[in-house]
């Protein structure tokens, strides 16, 4: 064989001897972190394998003379670069809330259902007639909370004589988070029926905006749930599916722009806002 071909040989053996040097260890630190359910934010798995890697390279290198003994330590070395990256994050871990919105203070109500959230109460402020109905908002979503667009919107509301209640959905906003595998309309809708129970004042009007609009669809197709309410008022919502599906009937107010505030800087898609009573069929967009 010619020495160049030999030379290469012995170049790609040892390049993959080193390679497989550094894999061994993260292969144990990865088998590690699945074994520990990654304890101490994967710091158990780390330790182990680092100490590990560390006896091995002393052992490897006992015979040699220095610096010759140094060279076992460097796969342990790039290893545990490598691998402490998933120890250290790289993201916030503690829990950011929006700021608090003006002139409404965020009580926190603990559901049936075992969710945490918090809620927003706008009693009328005009001293004109008064809606007698309770009026509850679903904001979009999912797993978003209440925006001062909302806040304005329901401000607004308040002023014309509704009783405004509005809660933020159990992981959004300023709500208590929810074990990964409950986030579900289903537990959504479940939610709801908790809290116009938790709010006592009867059956109630509720008026549910995009993401808010799916989980009322939802809730309208569980007659337990639809028995609590009044009225209900779809907005731009996501896509639906099931028995409200096809709702028909008489329709309601045909745009909500005399009762939204005027919204500010670009869009990225033309202003459709519309409405229907519960036994009404979903805006159609114009």
């Amino acid at each position: 064989m010619p020495e160049p071909a030999i030379r290469l040989v012995r170049f790609t053996g040892r390049l993959l001897l080193a390679l497989a040097a550094v894999a061994t260890p993260v292969v144990v630190f990865l088998v590690l972190i699945a074994l520990t359910d990654g304890a101490g934010s994967g710091l158990a798995a780390w330790f182990t394998t680092l100490g590990a890697g560390t006896v091995l390279a002393l052992w490897r290198g006992r015979h040699r003379t220095w610096p010759a003994r140094l060279v076992p330590f460097l796969p342990v070395i790039v290893a545990a670069a490598l691998t402490a990256t998933v120890c250290i994050p790289t993201v916030p871990t503690a829990r950011r809330y929006p700021p608090a919105l003006p002139s409404v203070d965020a009580q926190h109500w603990n559901l049936a259902t075992g969710s945490r959230v918090a809620v927003y109460h706008y009693p009328p402020a005009n001293p004109g007639p008064r809606h007698p109905v309770p009026f509850v908002y679903l904001h979009g979503g999912p797993v978003r909370g209440i925006s001062v667009q909302d806040h304005r919107f329901l401000q607004l509301l308040a002023h014309q004589g509704y009783d405004v209640y509005a809660y933020e959905q159990a992981g959004g906003g300023r709500s208590d988070l929810l074990p990964m595998d409950q986030y579900t309309i289903s537990r959504s809708v479940r939610d709801l029926a908790a809290f116009v129970d938790r709010l006592d004042k009867g059956k109630v009007d509720i008026l549910g905006f995009s993401g808010g609009g799916v989980v009322l669809t939802r809730a309208l197709a569980d007659p337990s749930v639809a028995a609590r309410l009044h009225r209900a008022i779809v907005a731009e919502p996501g896509p639906m599916d099931g028995p409200t599906a096809h709702i028909t009937g008489h329709k309601g107010r045909a745009s909500a722009r005399s009762l939204a505030p005027a919204p500010t800087g670009p869009r990225s898609t033309p202003w459709h806002s519309a409405s229907c009573d519960s036994d009404s069929s979903p805006p159609t967009p114009d």
